[in-house]
């Protein structure tokens, strides 16, 4: 068995000569790196220049210094990641534009410089030589058809030891990819598991002889072990796994022939594994969030950015004789955890383990709908054939006697296709459960005083939705509620706001933590101005603690409170928009909404 070649590309990167101690090496340069990192982003980046404020790069000076500094979540490259940019824009050739959770989520952006994409691909290069050899056809199911792509950067990178990269993007049509299998006859395979796993049970469906494929490279979504032992039986082929995305340019870590986990780009990431929880460093062989340092990265370093990927480190030596810690098999998405009333939990991984490998399941996709004893699991399954009764048997036995929702399972029997645009799982989490969300706020939030003002926010916006005409927006109860309730549920954090949603999505609370993430800057004028975030936001603002307060003395007091110049005009937008909004609900209802909030205020005995 060969040494991982990664591990070597790591050691001629950063110069460890035979004779050192190569964990030692690579502790002394990420540490270097990070400090060359820190003053970069400091000196170039607005984001940076106010986060690390009061840091000094230089007195960081062993590795577990790097908890010293603040974490960074997907809400903060949603409201602020322009000024993370650490380059002029002419510098940048590639921005990926990517959807957040939720209806009505503004995109993540995130940018590259070509020399930032010039270490994926470098990566790309010799992380491939583990299970490519020159000569060798690799068939790409990735996209691939813009520069800078996954797919393009990886071609670029099997091109340079004489391998040949094949984009033909996601798997659209199973049958026509079969065809393009056929007639290319790759020695490897780059695909998501799901898609895999759907080539292979189209192929036994008909009866097709097994690819010559030596190997497939699963990535970028959880890869079940189920689905990789399918692929090996089936094909007769080694299944490798990679673990990276977007943030970290694409390229993160693979496995060796050992399959023992993923061998990292120690020289430009740092991963640590942290307490979803408690935020603090986890040893290794503990489980947590996966955290990552960007190191080389010119136009956009991204500082402890929190993945929301569930997985630990290893310091277990790995047959192939590399010696490096390793980053275990990923566990899938911490917020993809499911909790019901009873006490029973779902995750997404678990369900694709048992669903996926059922031979008539192509795709499905999973909904939480219901209130505590009361809920609802629907599942809409695209496949071959078998009997719903196969798939709720299967799904059932995860659940076994605790806390089983009721469920709901739409079969639809397509030979050919997934569902559209679908390329990972699918899990959205419908349920707001004002019982739960109480749970949240007073496990994350110890201020009785923000808890008070928490609920009234809560209990003034639905006192405002209960006013609006019927021909106004049907209000979601249900999401004012869990909005209302956790809204402030980071207050007294850095970038509460921010802090906030993080939690709130680890939950499941996909929509409500896209609320949270923007609740104090909502901009009606592209939200609206009567829906549930604007009632929401109105009624925060009226809401000065557990008192009732115009708008224009909140105005100015707060302009007393913060005098600086720069402070002054985001002030002004934010009670403007209140204002705004304040004036909708009057023409729609006839109504002054801080009457309505000073009468809730009387009745709860305020």
């Amino acid at each position: 068995m060969k040494r991982s070649p990664v591990e070597d590309w790591v050691r001629r990167y950063i110069g460890a000569q035979p004779e050192e101690d190569f964990q030692t090496a690579v502790a002394a340069y990420r540490l270097q790196a990070l400090k060359a990192t820190l003053h970069h982003a400091r000196s170039q980046s607005i984001y940076y220049r106010e986060t690390l404020k009061g840091i000094d790069p230089e007195e960081l000076r062993r590795p577990e210094d790097l908890s010293r500094l603040p974490f960074i979540t997907p809400e903060d490259l949603v409201l602020r990641g322009k000024e993370m940019i650490c380059v002029p824009q002419d510098e940048i050739a590639r921005i990926v534009t990517l959807p957040t959770s939720g209806t009505t989520g503004e995109p993540k952006r995130i940018y590259f410089t070509a020399e930032d994409q010039e270490r994926t691909v470098d990566f790309f290069h010799h992380g491939m030589t583990t299970m490519t050899k020159p000569g060798d056809r690799v068939l790409i199911l990735m996209p691939g058809e813009r520069p800078g792509s996954v797919g393009d950067l990886l071609s670029r990178g099997l091109k340079r030891f004489g391998a040949e990269g094949l984009v033909h993007g996601p798997v659209v049509s199973l049958e026509e990819t079969w065809e393009r299998i056929r007639k290319d006859r790759p020695a490897v395979i780059v695909a998501l598991p799901r898609q895999a796993a759907a080539l292979v049970k189209f192929g036994l469906f008909h009866g097709f002889p097994p690819p010559p494929v030596a190997s497939v490279l699963l990535s970028a979504d959880y890869v079940p072990a189920t689905v990789s032992r399918l692929l090996s039986e089936t094909w007769g082929c080694t299944v490798h796994e990679h673990y990276g995305m977007t943030e970290t340019c694409l390229g993160g870590g693979v496995t060796c022939d050992a399959l023992r986990g993923y061998h990292l780009r120690d020289a430009d990431l740092w991963f640590e594994v942290v307490s979803p929880e408690e935020d603090t460093v986890l040893p290794p062989g503990e489980t947590g969030e996966i955290v990552v340092t960007t190191l080389t990265r010119r136009g956009m370093p991204l500082i402890r950015y929190r993945t929301g990927d569930l997985g630990r480190m290893t310091q277990a030596p790995c047959p192939c004789g590399g010696r490096l810690p390793r980053l275990d098999k990923v566990m899938g998405r911490y917020s993809k955890i499911f909790h019901f009333s009873g006490g029973g939990e779902l995750s997404g991984a678990a369900l694709d383990e048992v669903l996926l490998t059922l031979p008539g399941v192509i795709d499905y996709s999973m909904e939480l709908f219901g209130e505590p004893g009361r809920e609802v699991l629907s599942f809409h399954v695209r496949g071959l054939g078998g009997t719903v009764e196969e798939i709720s048997r299967a799904v059932m036995s995860l659940l076994g006697g605790r806390g089983k929702p009721r469920l709901e399972v739409v079969a639809e029997y397509r030979e050919d296709g997934f569902f559209t645009g679908a390329l990972k799982g699918v899990f959205r989490d419908h349920r707001i459960a004002t019982e739960a969300c109480l749970r949240l706020l007073y496990r994350y939030c110890h201020s009785r005083e923000t808890r008070r003002h928490c609920a009234l926010v809560a209990a003034g916006a639905l006192a405002l939705a209960a006013e609006l005409s019927p021909s106004a927006i049907l209000s979601d109860t249900r999401f004012i509620t869990a909005s209302g309730l956790l809204h402030d549920i980071a207050k007294g954090r850095r970038n509460h706001d921010a802090e906030g949603a993080r939690i709130v999505r680890d939950h499941g609370y996909t929509d409500t933590a896209d609320y949270i993430a923007r609740h104090t800057n909502y901009n009606p004028a592209r939200g609206g101005f009567l829906s549930e975030e604007a009632l929401l936001y109105l009624a925060d603002m009226l809401l000065d603690g557990e008192a009732s307060r115009d708008l224009e003395e909140r105005l100015a007091e707060t302009l007393r409170r913060y005098p600086q110049k720069e402070a002054e005009k985001p002030i002004r937008r934010r009670f403007r928009n209140a204002q705004a909004i304040g004036s909708a609900f009057l023409e729609a209802t006839g109504k002054n909404a801080r009457r309505i909030i000073d009468g809730l205020l009387k009745e709860e005995g305020y």
